[in-house]
């Protein structure tokens, strides 16, 4: 859980910070404040599906085989 937590602080972190220092500091537009928050988005789904997915494919649930156990 710790993981995706950790990814949307970097989402707030690309979207906020880098975009707002890119439009104050730089002079940017509205336009490239726009691309940094779909940036952000971006590797916030791509942090969340690596810390998500590899527990899924290599930590599968086994199925009870219907023996009864004792």
């Amino acid at each position: 859980m710790l993981l995706p937590v950790l990814a949307g602080t970097v989402r707030m972190i690309v979207a906020a910070f880098l975009g707002w220092s890119a439009v104050i500091w730089f002079g940017a537009s509205v336009n490239v404040l726009f691309q940094m928050v779909a940036l952000a988005g971006l590797a916030y789904g791509v942090l969340t599906a690596a810390a998500v997915l590899p527990r899924r494919m290599f930590f599968q649930r086994r199925e009870p085989t219907g023996h009864a156990t004792r």
